[in-house]
């Protein structure tokens, strides 16, 4: 995952769960304004409702009257009723459906008589104005959400600029170019002391790298030229007349050892020069026209073993280096044919 997006997502998460939480709280809270309001209406119409009994003269009649939301019941004298506000449902008579009614329930005396009173106040109005509200609401900091994180995406994408443009030279730096490793100065503190280190890093493994290199370039031709010294003067004593069969097949081991230690040395320089990327020449190559090349070095041993050799009627062709590919057919080719190594 890219730092950009684990930035952006995280920044998203946060933003949701605080929304969510703030969302919660809001509604809860809201809910407890809106019910403290219509409280307060009961409360109106109790004291309006209590004066209208005590100026009734047959309060023992008073109907249920639905219409205005108004319930009032006498109460027996072993009954004890709990007042005070709740939520309740009523059923609405022409629909058959449930509405939320805040109900505030008390209890008036009339001429000794006790009554039971329930006054109804519907939440609808006040329900459909909290939707509205916290629809609203969630419209606002949604569309705030996406333009913080858009306008953080893009400070980021600006803030990342030179992050991204390091990653990219250290990708492209190549040790065999002999360029300068040059990263460019940000007005972010911890990018530039970032950029220092790899820059300083960076020399360091230079420096090391050309030591190396020379060091196995001097070595691999230091050792060449005794070798070769070694190689010739024993050539020169195999010739000689003078050497007894014992003291010839010595030298004969001694010069086949000698041989076999200048190519090891030619092979430690070869992969030496491959590890430190010294052939960066790569091309489109025949490797069909190599191994035919290859093979008509190798005609008088195919030859002499009789061996059918079938080679590829059309062209086949690779992207690499056109030295390596040639060591390569031609150590396949010897390995087919050891006693010509």
């Amino acid at each position: 995952m890219k730092l950009l997006t684990k930035i952006s997502l995280n920044f998203l998460s946060i933003s949701l769960f605080i929304f969510l939480t703030g969302l919660v709280v809001f509604y809860f809270v809201l809910r407890q304004q809106v019910n403290q309001n219509i409280n307060v209406e009961l409360q109106k119409r109790q004291t309006s409702i209590q004066n209208e009994l005590k100026s009734a003269h047959s309060a023992a009649t008073a109907p249920t009257d639905f219409d205005k939301k108004v319930e009032i019941t006498p109460i027996p004298a072993n009954r004890f009723p709990t007042e005070g506000y709740s939520d309740t449902l009523i059923v609405d008579k022409k629909t058959g459906t449930y509405t939320a009614y805040r109900q505030l329930q008390f209890v008036s005396e009339i001429n000794g008589q006790k009554f039971l009173v329930k006054i109804f106040k519907s939440h609808a109005e006040t329900d459909n104005l909290i939707v509205r509200i916290i629809l609203l609401m969630t419209f606002l900091v949604v569309a705030l959400i996406l333009g913080l994180l858009v306008l953080n995406r893009h400070i980021s994408q600006k803030t990342l600029k030179s992050f991204y443009d390091t990653i990219n030279k250290i990708k492209k730096y190549d040790l065999n170019a002999h360029e300068d490793f040059q990263l460019k100065e940000t007005d972010v503190k911890e990018f530039n002391d970032l950029n220092k280190v790899l820059t300083s890093m960076t020399e360091r493994i230079k420096d090391d790298y050309l030591n190396l290199k020379e060091y196995t370039e001097n070595a691999s031709h230091e050792l060449q030229t005794p070798i070769a010294v070694i190689i010739s003067k024993m050539e020169l004593l195999l010739q000689s007349d003078c050497m007894q069969e014992k003291e010839l097949k010595t030298i004969s081991d001694a010069h086949e050892a000698s041989t076999k230690l200048s190519r090891l040395t030619n092979t430690l320089l070869l992969l030496s020069k491959i590890g430190n990327r010294q052939f960066p020449e790569v091309k489109k190559i025949n490797l069909t026209q190599i191994i035919n090349t290859q093979l008509s070095f190798l005609e008088d041993v195919i030859a002499s073993k009789k061996i059918s050799v079938e080679t590829p009627d059309k062209s086949y062709f690779v992207e690499m280096n056109p030295y390596l590919a040639d060591i390569l057919i031609s150590n396949l080719l010897k390995k087919c044919y050891p006693s010509q190594s």
